[in-house]
């Protein structure tokens, strides 16, 4: 019986349209494109041409989730526009380093700087043969099925911690309408975000009732999504956390045993459990691939352009130490890197033996990580795979694997993330309670006005069509406020004053239009106010506020 590897992409960005640029903001994004995206393509066409050459028991297929707010910036003018000005600002500062190299005399250094304006023409000109079109070309190939794409919530919000059911449908309905819309059709897999899950429980409600909060698998089920994914001790054992920063016992899940397996929840949705020796691998700090000392340095950069020309070296250099890099010596590593990552996939399915089911490594990684973080990663990966489609397992889409799979085994999960201690502690914390505060009350707050809010909507001075543009509007920065990015960045301190600025810019800017949209009458004053918002945060442009009512379905 075929064994099978499951490769998934996590594609995602927070939005970062007109909201600074460096060090925080839209380079984010111009970034990903140039080191991640574009790269990508190219990438998986390679292994489309060569799958098709070869076999069908050897065609490589990939799962690639990209988060509906990151897929609509990428289908936005206005970042196809920056992206154009950001790749020529890149080729101009490795044209001005090869020339300060070369009077320098400095040749290795000059090479580099030449492979690098070399590469940034090749990119940029990728890009405009596609039209700056990376979503069509993400469908394309979809199409072809060297891929397979799956969605996310909206503004990839960390689910469990939201207050009501209807803020979790409105994020997962608003996610899969965004994807179907860009990429022509409705995804069968989701990304829970942060690959946190909330099984069903039982409330108090603020009168002293108590209510039964569904299982997030339910929402899935509803919309028709077929699958989704959880960390690794979600089926074998490991610390929860229950809407504090105190971890709970480890547990083990009903049934839950193998990472191999594939389960199904009480809804029917399955699950597929990311494995731990794969991930490992690649994000270790102490045994992942990336941390080589041929690989390119990530964190040094030169002091006039800002580019990369050191390596690694070794973990215990100091930054000012790092030895200057190697790229055909880089190369040579992430093909030896690539072996034996198949030996270990390989390894795992013969540990485990024979069975009557086929088994799965299902390997998730963020996409940003090859090429961005990891320079070297997206040859490491293309690599990967194609040593291990060359073996006795194959590489396969989620859907392609769950075709194969006849029998799935129950389970109960835990409540759980693949955050720090298996909990919901990187997102709520003291530091973060007082933005969770804020969120549930812009949730209430939203459920209230689509309670009333058409009764209020045609008033003899604001009319209805302003109304359901303002309407539209809250929605929108309801759900930027809820992106779990903003938690992330403050408990890692990675942008914490970022953040949290951009955490209550769309507080703010919600609590302004709920105002408006709470009287009966919308002034002129409100007109502009709203048109300023617009103009600041245009995402979902088919955005359906009924997605936030209440309604029981």
């Amino acid at each position: 019986m075929k064994n099978h590897f499951c490769l998934v992409l996590h594609s995602h960005i927070p939005y970062v349209r007109k909201a600074g640029v460096w060090p925080f903001g839209e380079e984010w994004l111009l970034e990903g494109m140039l080191e991640t995206y574009v790269p990508f393509i190219e990438a998986f066409r390679r292994i489309r041409d060569r799958s098709q050459k070869a076999s069908s028991s050897a065609a490589a297929a990939v799962t690639v989730g990209i988060t509906p707010v990151l897929a609509e910036q990428l289908d936005d003018d206005y970042f196809k526009a920056r992206f154009v000005e950001y790749a020529d600002d890149r080729i101009r500062r490795a044209g001005e380093d090869a020339a300060r190299f070369s009077r320098s005399r400095q040749t290795h250094l000059e090479e580099l700087a030449r492979l690098y304006e070399r590469t940034f023409k090749e990119r940029l000109e990728q890009f405009k043969k596609i039209g700056g079109d990376i979503i069509g070309e993400f469908a394309t190939l979809a199409k072809s099925g060297v891929i397979e794409l799956i969605t996310s919530s909206a503004t990839h919000a960390y689910l469990p911690l939201l207050s009501l059911d209807s803020s979790i449908r409105a994020q997962i309905k608003t996610g899969i309408e965004s994807h179907a819309r860009l990429f022509g059709e409705a995804p069968a897999g989701f990304w829970l975000p942060e690959c946190a899950y909330r099984p069903a429980y039982l409330e108090t409600t603020p009168t002293g009732g108590k209510r039964t909060r569904k299982a997030l698998d339910d929402f899935l089920r509803k919309e028709g999504m077929q699958y989704f994914f959880v960390d690794t001790h979600a089926v074998e054992g490991g610390a929860t956390s229950v809407y504090s920063d105190a971890s709970a016992e480890v547990v083990k899940p009903a049934n839950g045993s193998s990472a191999l397996k594939v389960y199904r929840t009480r809804s029917g949705v399955k699950v597929l459990v990311r494995n731990r020796e794969a991930g490992r691998l690649v994000w270790s700090s102490e045994m992942g691939y990336p941390g080589d000392g041929a690989y390119r340095e990530f964190h040094k950069k030169d002091s006039v352009s800002g580019l990369q020309y050191w390596r690694i070296t070794s973990k215990k250099t100091d930054i000012g130490a790092k030895e200057t890099y190697d790229p055909v010596a880089a190369v040579n590593i992430t093909r030896s890197h690539a072996t034996h990552f198949k030996k270990v996939i390989r390894d795992i399915f013969r540990h485990y033996g024979d069975s009557a089911f086929p088994k799965a490594v299902v390997a998730p990684y963020d996409s940003e990580l090859y090429g961005h973080w990891w320079h070297e990663g997206i040859d490491w990966l293309e690599a990967a795979l194609g040593e291990i489609s060359s073996s006795e397992v194959a590489v396969s889409s989620v859907s392609s694997y769950l075709s194969c799979v006849k029998e799935t085994s129950p389970v109960d999960l835990p409540e759980t993330s693949w955050g720090d201690g298996g909990g919901h502690y990187v997102w709520l914390n003291r530091e973060t309670e007082w933005m969770w505060r804020i969120i549930h009350e812009c949730e209430r707050r939203m459920e209230e006005i689509l309670s009333t809010g058409h009764r209020r909507g045609a008033s003899k001075n604001s009319g209805r069509g302003l109304y359901e543009r303002a309407l539209s509007q809250a929605a929108r920065e309801k759900l930027l406020l809820e992106s779990s990015d903003w938690e992330f960045l403050v408990t890692t301190r990675q942008a914490r004053e970022y953040a949290e600025k951009r955490f209550l810019s769309h507080y703010n800017r919600f609590t302004a239009i709920a105002a408006m949209l709470e009287k009966d009458e919308i002034s002129d004053e409100d007109s502009r106010t709203l048109a300023a918002s617009c103009d600041a945060d245009r995402i979902f442009p088919d955005i359906n506020p009924d997605n936030f009512s209440t309604r029981r379905r």
